[in-house]
């Protein structure tokens, strides 16, 4: 299952810097395929330079999905935390448009954080943790869920707000 999720966010994150590559050079969707107009994005400000350090976060994020086993091995376990959060926190780089965009920066962060804790909560609970046997592991998954699911929406409604007055 993370494989096969970390192959699309690869394919979804390569789409991205195609194309804001081929935005950037003004050319055609095509002209984006090759790596080499991918280091105009350097160029082009923070949302350029957040595409290239996403797509960076996420090949390496590739280090955690191959061997999950280093989520829970002290050694390895806060750059196995830390790489795909960062690669989540590009996100929010790229909203740098429009008034205050400092706030605008924080926000898109926050926002980003909160949604892919939720919404990989929830995928999480329902692709995994449900397919699974047990019953006792199914309560104490929905019990973790239930104690941040709460705080993750309320984050992601307040920020999505801040997002919205800033831009609207």
């Amino acid at each position: 299952f993370l494989r096969s999720v970390w192959i699309l966010t690869l394919a979804g994150t390569l789409l991205y810097v195609i194309a804001l590559s081929a935005a950037v050079n003004e050319e055609s969707l095509g002209s984006g395929l090759s790596p080499a107009t991918w280091l105009d994005l350097l160029d082009a400000g923070w949302s350029g330079r957040a595409a290239i350090a996403r797509l960076v976060l996420v090949l390496a994020t590739g280090w955690v999905v191959l061997r999950p086993e280093r989520l829970i091995d002290p050694t390895t376990q806060l750059p196995a935390i830390a790489i795909p959060t960062l690669a989540v926190l590009t996100i929010g780089l790229a909203r740098t448009g429009g008034d205050l965009a400092v706030i605008g920066v924080l926000a898109g962060m926050v926002h980003a954080l909160a949604m892919a804790i939720w919404f990989g909560g929830v995928v999480l609970l329902a692709r995994v943790v449900l397919a699974g046997p047990g019953e006792e592991d199914l309560v104490q998954a929905v019990r973790g869920f239930g104690r941040i699911s709460g705080t993750a929406i309320v984050f992601t409604v307040v920020s999505g707000l801040i997002q919205l007055y800033r831009l609207d």
